[in-house]
């Protein structure tokens, strides 16, 4: 299913909100370059209610919950975690850096 030019962009806004609590950066390796190579792991699969790069659009207070779920990697980092060993007996929340603060302050501009 292709989005529109609207769907898009209230995506690539959503985006934005969560990187910016997640403070733009690979938890692992720092990488900080390009906002499109960053992406969300969900660090217990079974706990995982939606992936947040669907298409469907959820209020912000729901994306920050499951995003908490998440650690915000590379994509490099995101291959490796998926397709080796490396960090398979770590305990990868370690490597969230979900800001609170600045969650709620979204949530309350959200609600105006």
């Amino acid at each position: 299913m292709s989005l529109s030019k609207t769907e898009k962009a209230a995506r690539k806004k959503r985006k934005a909100e969560l990187l910016e609590v997640f403070g733009y950066r690979c938890g692992i390796c720092g990488y900080y370059r390009c906002d499109a190579a960053l992406e969300f792991h969900h660090v217990n699969p079974k706990d995982k209610l939606y992936a947040l790069s669907d298409s469907k659009f959820r209020t912000l207070e729901e994306d920050l919950e499951e995003a908490k779920k998440c650690i915000l990697v590379c994509s490099n980092c995101h291959r490796e975690i998926h397709y080796t060993d490396r960090y398979k007996n770590v305990d990868l929340f370690k490597y969230q850096n979900f800001n609170i603060i600045i969650s709620d302050k979204l949530k309350s501009k959200e609600k105006k």
